[in-house]
């Protein structure tokens, strides 16, 4: 008898979710398989769109669209991973990475989505510990619409901005420890570029993290656990991201977890444009305007 009871409160939810669902609050995605808003809908049906436009350009399938993490806007355009791996945190290894990155730096898919920032503070880690990815995205590639989740880019029509310069020493050195402090007369994101001399530890034990101080990390709300400390690539040339602010020095601590030798470093520094992600259209009119060629 309880079991019945339960099936047919299981069945009355679904037949009242059913009716609710057929109103305007909501729409029912076939390719999904499960209602949406109607918002949603909309950026699903943009990205159809898109998807239609590319099979008129004659874009092949397997550079049309990369996702540093897949979504329901890779299912509507029905497309899949350019890159052997479904999303950027699983791009395990070296030569996996290069890979998906080389995608970006050789502009080999028409576009790109990306974690809105203002979504959730897991965008800031994976931009972060894959910086060669997102330094290569905003060299040849523009952001031309979002929604509250992704950020859509495409490739740049375009010269890309040239970055404006940066102040980068080590200002700290002790065996298992560098502190890189960056200054810059603009703000926005620097790049930088270190080149760490041996001899250095390489060991699983000497994996290599970093800590950041920047205008970025006075805010802690909404962020990964652990912000603001991520593992990087242990090898002899990184990329690093570092907020800037004019006034205000940035510093990066590189540490190995058992505080075995990191080797000397030298590094350099040069400042993105900065970009305002929430000035960016929705994504129906962001992709017409593409479409239409308003770029």
């Amino acid at each position: 008898a309880g079991l019945t009871a339960l099936a047919m409160i299981a069945a009355e939810g679904v037949h009242l979710f059913a009716a609710w669902s057929v109103t305007d609050r909501t729409r029912y995605d076939p390719a999904l398989g499960f209602y949406v808003t109607p918002e949603y809908a909309a950026d699903l049906a943009a990205m159809r769109k898109l998807a239609a436009g590319w099979d008129k350009a004659g874009v092949p399938q397997s550079r049309r669209l990369l996702s540093v993490y897949t979504s329901p806007l890779d299912i509507a355009a029905g497309v899949q991973s350019p890159a052997d791996v479904g999303s950027l945190i699983h791009a395990l290894g070296p030569g996996k990475r290069a890979a998906f990155t080389a995608l970006v730096e050789h502009r080999d898919v028409a576009a790109v989505t990306t974690i809105a920032p203002d979504y959730s503070g897991w965008e800031g880690w994976l931009t972060r510990a894959n910086w060669p990815v997102f330094r290569a995205l905003r060299e040849n590639y523009a952001p031309i619409a979002r929604n509250d989740q992704q950020v859509l880019w495409v490739r740049n029509q375009a010269a890309a901005a040239a970055p404006a310069l940066a102040d980068c020493r080590v200002a700290e050195r002790e065996a298992g420890r560098r502190v890189l402090e960056i200054t810059a007369g603009a703000p926005g994101l620097a790049s930088v570029s270190v080149t760490r001399e041996p001899p250095f530890a390489t060991g699983r034990g000497a994996m290599l993290t970093v800590v950041e101080d920047s205008p970025d990390t006075g805010d802690t709300a909404d962020r990964w656990a652990g912000f603001p400390r991520y593992g990087i690539a242990n090898v002899a040339a990184l990329a690093l991201m570092a907020p800037v602010a004019p006034g205000r020095a940035t510093r990066l601590t590189l540490e190995t977890l058992d505080g075995s030798a990191i080797g000397g470093a030298r590094c350099t520094a040069e400042v993105l444009p900065e970009i305002d992600f929430a000035a960016l259209p929705p994504l129906p009119e962001g992709i017409a305007r593409y479409l239409g060629g308003a770029r």
